[in-house]
């Protein structure tokens, strides 16, 4: 899966508040994407890191290839 792919997946999500996802960090090894929920009303901090594919350093963000990735908990 590349980044754009799973990003589209964190926006899809029906909980999903619109224009709420954002890179927090990133680098040549992995990158932070921040989104909020909404959950019964309220606005939940969701805070996901994602590992990269090192060799894949010529080409955009979006497009790099994902190596794994895990949700940060508690996100803050």
């Amino acid at each position: 899966m590349i980044v754009s792919e799973y990003l589209d997946i964190i926006k899809n999500s029906e909980k999903y508040v619109t224009n709420s996802l954002h890179l927090k960090s990133s680098d040549s090894l992995g990158c932070v994407y921040v989104w909020l929920e909404n959950v019964s009303g309220f606005g939940i901090r969701r805070k996901t890191f994602i590992a990269l594919d090192n060799p894949e350093s010529g080409i955009s963000l979006e497009n790099k290839t994902i190596l794994t990735y895990i949700e940060v908990f508690p996100a803050k």
